[in-house]
């Protein structure tokens, strides 16, 4: 009867913090739901055999003893002579806190105004970055360099990491990287020697990392960028912040191009932004192809024909099947690779008028040269372009998110912005704590 109540409250208490993190959503519910009940479950359980089963255990196993039970000498009669002793300075220490409630009442809102100013200031982080002994570098070459460059500047990173780091073996992929596709693009995948081999923090993924770009920094023919990968897989493919710029009011892809420069301009002189940088590939060279849709009209050729006859000779399609040696194989027309090599040979191809006449495509078309983004990307409905990037060292990744928050709020209002990824459930969690717990 006089410590049932101290269990239940504790019991509360303790279920009252743990219970809320079971119902986080996202890869924070993931990641504590178990370990939540679990906890909240166990404590409960606890509760609930100190108020039944324990005081029947303690009647029938606990015998009264003779008054002079702690002089006993030994080991268990100074236990019992501290314990004593211990227990007479506590229930001193309530009564006196008991006698000035005021006083102490006021040195608990001073406590709860710390915790609450340090819960405030102290830097904030979803996960912490773990060193992993994998490293990816992004290699970026400028648009139109063939792939044979790009593979030599691969080649070259490959010959610095096995010379001056501790790397066990190279991966190098050409045409490829996270930025995306094409023949000024490669992928390094590195794996680096075993802890105990590496020794101490300068050997870190992070360490080597930095000594990489710095090598390699400066340099006008080659873009590098090492990163560390995430500590959870699937939370996108590395560690540090993953933005997404949205044009949300049409901006255009220059006026949106200006913005996304902007932003990364002014993130350089942040100090709480260690690193960002455009996650993709820049605008590539290209062929604009206009058509004279009334020529055409006159001539009694259709736009339709004359995009079927580029899509099927400059790219492919599908026929149908055949049987060779028992074995199905596709048929699919295109040009000849000769015959789809530049600009002239559109005009070569002809496309059939209503009249039944063969039209050439040199008659109806002009082309020129010029720079355009490879793909177009969108995320959630808008134009949107990927910036990624990583905390100033010693900082947080949630004061730097709070930073380029910051940054994109001096674009122009039109151009707005959303997290992806580890960032998404970082900001996610954070937001749903005050809500669960209230």
């Amino acid at each position: 009867s006089q410590i049932s109540g101290a269990i239940i409250g504790i019991t509360v208490v303790l279920v009252s913090v743990f219970l809320p993190m079971a119902f986080f959503s996202g890869a924070v519910g993931n990641i504590y739901r178990q370990f939540a009940v679990t906890l909240a479950v166990s404590i409960s359980l606890s509760a609930f055999l100190a108020l039944s089963l324990t005081p029947a255990l303690t009647a029938t196993l606990l015998k009264p003893v003779d008054a002079h039970h702690g002089e006993k000498s030994g080991f268990f009669g100074w236990f019992n002579r501290f314990f004593e002793k211990m227990t007479y300075r506590y229930t001193g220490s309530v009564f006196r806190i008991i006698k000035k409630p005021k006083r102490w009442a006021a040195f608990f809102l001073i406590l709860t105004a710390l915790t609450a100013a340090l819960f405030v200031r102290l830097p904030s982080s979803f996960i912490p970055d773990e060193d992993k002994g994998i490293l990816f570098i992004i290699v970026s070459k400028p648009q139109g360099t063939p792939i044979e460059e790009t593979m030599k500047s691969n080649e070259e990173i490959q010959k610095y990491l096995l010379e001056k780091e501790p790397v066990n073996f190279v991966y190098s992929v050409g045409g490829f990287s996270f930025f995306g596709t094409g023949t000024s693009n490669g992928m390094i995948f590195a794996s680096l020697k075993n802890w105990k081999e590496r020794g101490d923090a300068k050997d870190s993924v992070q360490a080597i990392g930095g000594r990489l770009m710095a090598h390699f920094g400066g340099r006008d023919d080659l873009s590098v960028f090492a990163v560390n990968p995430p500590a959870i897989p699937g939370l996108g493919t590395s560690t540090g912040f993953d933005l997404r710029l949205q044009d949300r009011g049409g901006l255009g892809s220059e006026k949106f191009k200006a913005a996304r420069d902007q932003l990364l301009g002014a993130s350089r002189g942040n100090p709480n932004v260690g690193m960002a940088y455009f996650a993709g590939v820049a605008d590539t060279p290209q062929i604009e192809l206009d058509i004279d849709r009334e020529k055409a009209e006159s001539m009694g050729v259709s736009i339709a024909d004359i995009n079927t006859t580029l899509a099927v000779m400059f790219g492919s399609d599908y026929i149908g099947d055949f049987m060779l040696n028992d074995q199905v194989r596709k048929i699919v027309i295109q040009a000849e690779g000769q015959n789809r090599l530049d600009t002239d040979d559109v005009g070569k191809l002809y496309v059939r008028s209503s009249s039944g006449n063969m039209v050439p495509l040199s008659a109806l078309t002009k082309m020129k040269w010029t720079l355009g983004p490879p793909q177009y990307t969108r995320f959630n409905g808008f134009p949107a372009v990927t910036i990624n990037g990583a905390a100033a060292p010693g900082g947080s990744s949630g004061d730097t998110m709070a930073a380029m928050e910051g940054l994109v709020s001096k674009l122009p209002p039109s151009v707005g912005l959303e997290w992806a990824g580890q960032s998404a459930e970082e900001k996610a969690s954070g937001n749903q704590a005050p809500m669960l717990y209230a």
